[in-house]
C-alpha cells in the first residue's frame, strides 16, 4: 500500500503531463510507473526518447520498497482528488491480470476503483548518463522559453525540431524553422553542443525548472548522445537530435543601415495589433514614417486592410521591407531595437540583454507610394 498527499500527487502530475506519454501506441508506455522506498516515491513517465521522473513524499513510510504501473486512467482520476486527502494505491489482481486498487476522496465523497495494469518490470529503465556536470541557473530555462517558438514543428527536418545548445560566443541558445530565427545568450554546458528536442524544451518551460538552479550531464555522440537535467525533486533524461545543426550565422547580417527602436508600451501595443490580425496570405509592411515614426500596413493577397503609426527612435533611412505579421510578432516578444539592411535582407531585432530575432523578408509586393494609411494608432 502506498500513501500519497494529493497535493504532492497533482503537483507532480503536472510536470508529468508535459510529456505526453498517454497518447502512446506502446500501451506500458501509457502508464506511470510509481516506486516507493522509505519515505519518498518516484514517479516516472517516458516516451524512450524522454524520461521524466518526480519525487514525492509520502503520507505514510512503506516498510519495503514496491513498484507498480499506474494506467493513464487511474492517474487521471487520482488528480482530480481532493487537495487535502490522500491517494492510496494498492496492488492486486483481477483473475491472471495484474491490478492496482485505487482510494480517493473527491469532493468529500471516498471512492474505491480496481484498474488492470500490466507487470512493473515492463517499463523502461531510466537509461545511464555519466560525463562532466554543469549547473544552468534558472534563467537559461527563462531564454529557452524564448527562443523555442522559432523552433521547426514538422518531421521532414529533424535537426531543427528543437533548441540548440551551444557554448560559442559564451553561451547560446538558439532556435530556427528556415524563416525565422532565435538566439539568448545563456549558460550552457562548455564542453559540448547539442540540440535539445522540443518535447524536453516543454517539460523544461515547466515553472518547476524555471524557478531553480538545474544540474545538467551530457554524455555520448551523435545518435547515442544523452542529456539529464536533475534538480532536488525532478530529472528529466532526452535523447538529443542527431545531425549537424545549419550555420544560423550565415544569415545573421553583421551589419545594418537603419534602425527603430520601440519604447516597451509601443512594443505591447503592436504586439496586441499583430496578435488581432487574422486571414489568409498576410502580410505587414514597414515604411518610414513622419520624423520619429514608422508605418505598418497590413494587407491580405495585397489588398491593404489597415495600417498604425508607431513612434520609434531612429536612425539611417529605413528601406521598406514587408514581414509575415507571427514572424515580426515572434521578433518583437524577443527585442524591442529594429535593425534594417534593405528590402530583401532579414530583419534583426535585437534586445538589449543580447537576445536577437532574425525573421526573413518576403516579397514586396505593395510599394510604399501605394500605401495609404487608413487607420494611425500612437
Amino acid at each position: 500500500m502506498i500513501k500519497i498527499p494529493a497535493q504532492a500527487f497533482k503537483e507532480a502530475g503536472k510536470i508529468l503531463k508535459r510529456l505526453a506519454f498517454a497518447k502512446s501506441s506502446l500501451p506500458v508506455l501509457s502508464h506511470v510507473e510509481l516506486r516507493a522506498n522509505g519515505e519518498t516515491a518516484t514517479l516516472a513517465v517516458t516516451d524512450l526518447n524522454l524520461r521524466l521522473e518526480v519525487r514525492v513524499r509520502l503520507a505514510a513510510p512503506v516498510s519495503k520498497a514496491a513498484t507498480m504501473l499506474i494506467p493513464h486512467e487511474a492517474f487521471r482520476n487520482a488528480m482530480k482528488a481532493d487537495k487535502d486527502s490522500v491517494i492510496t494505491f494498492t496492488q492486486g489482481s483481477l483473475g491472471e491480470l495484474h491490478s492496482i486498487h485505487l482510494t480517493t476522496c473527491c469532493r468529500g465523497m471516498e471512492i474505491h476503483a480496481n484498474y488492470p495494469t500490466l507487470p512493473a518490470n515492463e517499463f523502461p529503465a531510466r537509461p545511464v548518463v555519466e560525463g562532466a556536470s554543469s549547473l544552468l541557473p534558472a534563467k537559461t530555462f527563462a531564454q529557452l522559453t524564448r527562443v523555442a517558438p522559432c523552433s521547426y514543428t514538422k518531421a521532414d527536418r529533424k535537426v531543427l525540431t528543437g533548441v540548440l545548445f551551444s557554448p560559442a560566443d559564451g553561451g547560446l541558445l538558439v532556435a530556427t524553422d528556415g524563416k525565422r530565427l532565435a538566439g539568448c545568450p545563456a549558460v550552457v554546458p562548455t564542453r559540448t553542443e547539442f540540440v535539445l528536442p522540443n518535447a524536453a524544451v516543454k517539460v523544461l518551460a515547466h515553472q518547476h525548472f524555471l524557478k531553480q538552479a538545474s544540474t545538467v550531464t551530457v554524455c555520448g555522440r551523435g545518435d547515442d548522445q544523452l542529456v539529464c537535467f536533475h534538480t532536488k525533486n525532478a530529472l528529466l533524461t532526452s535523447r538529443a537530435i542527431s545531425g549537424r545543426f545549419p550555420n544560423w550565422k550565415q544569415v545573421v547580417p553583421t551589419e545594418h543601415k537603419a534602425s527603430a527602436t520601440l519604447g516597451e508600451t509601443e512594443r505591447a501595443s503592436l504586439l496586441s495589433w499583430l496578435s488581432s490580425l487574422k486571414g489568409e496570405n498576410q502580410s505587414v509592411t514597414i515604411v518610414p514614417g513622419e520624423p520619429g515614426s514608422v508605418e505598418l500596413h497590413y494587407a491580405q493577397r495585397g489588398e491593404l486592410i489597415s495600417s498604425v503609426t508607431v513612434p520609434v527612435q531612429s536612425s539611417g533611412q529605413i528601406e521598406p521591407i514587408q514581414l509575415d505579421p507571427l514572424y515580426l510578432a515572434t521578433a518583437l516578444k524577443i527585442g524591442n531595437s529594429l535593425c534594417f539592411t534593405d528590402s530583401m535582407s532579414p530583419l534583426v531585432v535585437r534586445d538589449a540583454d543580447g537576445a536577437f530575432a532574425v525573421a526573413m523578408p518576403m516579397r514586396l509586393t505593395v510599394l510604399p507610394e501605394e500605401v495609404e494609411p487608413l487607420q494611425h494608432a500612437a
